[in-house]
C-alpha cells in the first residue's frame, strides 16, 4: 500500500530497521414432486427449504452431482467502483440435464459430493521492497504445501486422510500492477505485471512449457520434488515491484482479462471443473484502483485535483470510495466461477491481521458455516483497534505511515482492511491468516483443512426402511462418462477393475452412458475388506454435521465417485438392491 510505511524495530537487526525505514519513505512516496405420497415419502428431505423449489431443481440441472454441474456465469466489470456485465472470465460450460435415472414412478436425488481432484492454485505475491523475508517464509512451506495436496496426509501416519490432488496447476503472479499514467512515483510506471502470470521457462524454472504459462503437476506422472523446486523458484518475485500493491486486481486480470493465461483455469463440462484456490501473501493492504491518478505525487497536484492535501501513503486508507468495491467486483466474480459448486473455490489471505485474532484458538468457537457466528468473527477483526488505518504519529512530516497491525521477526504489517472484507463477503470458503504468525505453516493450515472437507455428502432421514441390518432400502447409482469422455482414472462401464459396480437392467444406459448400482455395505466402514457406499449415523463426521436422528451416505476409499460420475440415490420403494 502506498505510504503505509513501516516503522520496523527488530532487537536483532538494526540494519534491517534502518532498510525498513528507507522502504517506508520510498513507498510513501509514492427436486420433481412424485405422483404420491409413497413417492413423496422416499424423497430425502436434504436442505431443500420448500417443494416448490425440489419442482424447481429438479426441471433444471440439479440432478447433476459431478463436478461439472455449474452454470453459465457473467463477471463484473466496473470503473471507479462501479459494475456492468462482463463476460471475461472463462465460460463454464452447463452439461445437458440428464434423464430421470429412478425406478419408474419412483423418485431420486443427486447426491452432491464433490469430487473435484484437480486444483488451480494461484499465488499472489507482494513484491515490494518490505517482502524478501516474507517471500521466503511462505516459500520455506511449499514442500509441505503439495506433499499435503498431493498425499491427502497430514503427516506419514494420518488417521483420516483425504483425497489427494491427482492434477494440480500452480501459478504465481505479483500484487504489482503499476500506475497508468502516473509518473515520478518509483517503480511504478506502466501496467507493471498486469495480472500477466510468470513464464517458468524465462525464470529458468525447470516446468516451464512453451505453451502456458504456468506448472502442471500429474499424479504418477510428474515428479513432486521437482514440481516444489519449481514453484519456489516461480515464487521467487523479488522486491522491485510497484510500493502501491493491487492484489485483487492483479488476480482479477490473471483469470480474466490476460489471454497469455489461457489454459491455467480448468472448466471441463465432463470430467468437471478444478478446484481453485486463490492464496494472497502480502504486509499490506490492497489499493486496487480504476483511477490510479489517486497516487499522483504531491508536487504535481494543483488544489483541487483528486489527492490534493492528502498525504500520499494515506491516499488509499482516505480515498476508499476511489478503489474498486470488493463485494460488487470482486466476490461477485470469484463466486461465478464455481455457482453451484461453492466448496471448488477457495480464497486465502495471509497478511497484516494481528495472529490472536486469526489463530486456531480463536477460529475454534466460530460455526463458518454459520453466516451470522462468521459474520461475527469478522466483525470483531474489523472494528480491533489494531485494524483501524491510522496516520502513525511516529512518521515523517509528509510521509503519511498508516500505524502497523502487528509485527514478528521479518518486519511489520498494516492492516489489510479490504483483503478482510472480502474475505467476509466470499463467506465460508474465505481464510484469514497472520503474516506475523511465527510460522507460516501455521496460516495454511486452515486453507488445507478447506481442501480436505472439500468432499461431503448431505444428511439423510434416519428413519429409512431398511431390508437387512445395517442397509438402507436404497440403491446408489453411478452414471459413468461416455467411454470417449472419461479421464484415466474413471471407469466407463460397470464391473471390470471396479466389481463393486453392478450393471442392473432397471437403471438402463442413456446415450451412451452406462448406469452401475453400487455395492452397499452392512454398517461399517470396509466390513470384511469389501468396497462400495454405507449408511452412517455413528461416524465422529456424521454426529458433527448431521442432525440427531440422521446419518449420511459415505463411501469407502476405493469407491469414492472420480471426476465425470454423477452420482443418484434411489429410494423407490422397489428400488433396494435385494
Amino acid at each position: 500500500m502506498p505510504g503505509q510505511g513501516r516503522a520496523r524495530s527488530s532487537a536483532l537487526d538494526k540494519s534491517r530497521e534502518r532498510a525498513a525505514t528507507a522502504h517506508a519513505r520510498r513507498k510513501n512516496a509514492v427436486v420433481s414432486r412424485g405422483p404420491g405420497d409413497a413417492a413423496r415419502d422416499c424423497m430425502e428431505r436434504i436442505r431443500v427449504p420448500s417443494w416448490s423449489q425440489r419442482l424447481a431443481a429438479l426441471q433444471s440441472v440439479c440432478l447433476l452431482a459431478s463436478a461439472g454441474c455449474l452454470t453459465q456465469h457473467s463477471v463484473l466489470e466496473g470503473g471507479d467502483g462501479g459494475s456492468a456485465i462482463d463476460p471475461r472470465l472463462p465460460a463454464v460450460t452447463q452439461p445437458a440435464a440428464a434423464a430421470n435415472v429412478c425406478v419408474q414412478g419412483g423418485l431420486c436425488r443427486a447426491i452432491p459430493i464433490n469430487t473435484v481432484d484437480t486444483m488451480d492454485l494461484l499465488f499472489v505475491l507482494d513484491d515490494s521492497d518490505s517482502m524478501a523475508g516474507k517471500q521466503e517464509a511462505l516459500r520455506a512451506q511449499l514442500p509441505h504445501l503439495i506433499s499435503l495436496l498431493t498425499t491427502g496426509q497430514r503427516s506419514p501416519m494420518d488417521p483420516h486422510p483425504f483425497p489427494p490432488m491427482r492434477s494440480v496447476h500452480a501459478a504465481v503472479v505479483t500484487g504489482d500492477m503499476g500506475l497508468v499514467g502516473v509518473s515520478g512515483v518509483a517503480q511504478c510506471d506502466g501496467r507493471g505485471d498486469d495480472g500477466l502470470l510468470r513464464d517458468p521457462a524465462p525464470h529458468m524454472c525447470g516446468g516451464g512449457s512453451p505453451t502456458h504459462r504456468f506448472l502442471d503437476y500429474a499424479a504418477q506422472v510428474s515428479d513432486s520434488s521437482a514440481f516444489v523446486q519449481d514453484l519456489d523458484c516461480l515464487a521467487a518475485v523479488g522486491t522491485a515491484g510497484c510500493g502501491i500493491q493491487q492484489p485483487l486486481e492483479a488476480a482479477f486480470n490473471a483469470l480474466s482479462t490476460r489471454p497469455e493465461n489461457q489454459g491455467f483455469l480448468r472448466n471441463e463440462p465432463v470430467v468437471g471443473a478444478s478446484l481453485v484456490m486463490i492464496v494472497i501473501l502480502t504486509d499490506d493492504d490492497d489499493c486496487s484502483t480504476p483511477q490510479p491518478a489517486i497516487f499522483t505525487p504531491a508536487a504535481q497536484l494543483a488544489q483541487g485535483d483528486l489527492g490534493y492535501g492528502i498525504d500520499p501513503g494515506l491516499r488509499c486508507a482516505r480515498l476508499h470510495d476511489k478503489l474498486y468495491d470488493v463485494s460488487e467486483r470482486y466476490a461477485q466474480a470469484w463466486k461465478a466461477l464455481r455457482p453451484d459448486r461453492p466448496t471448488s473455490f477457495v480464497y486465502g489471505v495471509i497478511a497484516g491481521v494481528p495472529a490472536d485474532l486469526v489463530n486456531a484458538s480463536a477460529r475454534r468457537g466460530v460455526d463458518f458455516s454459520n453466516e451470522q457466528q462468521r459474520d461475527a468473527y469478522y466483525d470483531a477483526i474489523l472494528a480491533d483497534p489494531r485494524m483501524q488505518l491510522l496516520a502513525s504519529p511516529e512518521a515523517t512530516p509528509g510521509m503519511g505511515n498508516i500505524t502497523p497491525s502487528c509485527s514478528s521477526a521479518l518486519g511489520t504489517a498494516n492492516p489489510p482492511v479490504r483483503l478482510v472484507q472480502l474475505a467476509k463477503a466470499l463467506g465460508e470458503q474465505a481464510v484469514v491468516s497472520s503474516i506475523c504468525d511465527a510460522d507460516l505453516g501455521a496460516a495454511l493450515e486452515p486453507l488445507i483443512e478447506k481442501v480436505a472437507t472439500r468432499e461431503h455428502a448431505d444428511c439423510i432421514d434416519e428413519g429409512r426402511p431398511r431390508g437387512a441390518p445395517g442397509k438402507l432400502t436404497c440403491n446408489v447409482i453411478w452414471e459413468l462418462p461416455r467411454s470417449y469422455t472419461g479421464p484415466d482414472t474413471t471407469p466407463t462401464e460397470c464391473g471390470g477393475a471396479k466389481p463393486f459396480l453392478k450393471a442392473d437392467a432397471r437403471y438402463p444406459s442413456v446415450d451412451g452412458r452406462q448406469r452401475c448400482v453400487l455395492t452397499q455395505l452392512v454398517g461399517a466402514r470396509a466390513a470384511g475388506g469389501e468396497d462400495g457406499w454405507y449408511y452412517d449415523d455413528a461416524a465422529s463426521e456424521a454426529t458433527q454435521t448431521c442432525a440427531v436422528g440422521t446419518g449420511r451416505v459415505l463411501f469407502t476409499a476405493e469407491s469414492k465417485p472420480p471426476s465425470g460420475v454423477d452420482v443418484y440415490l434411489d429410494c423407490a420403494p422397489d428400488a433396494f438392491e435385494r
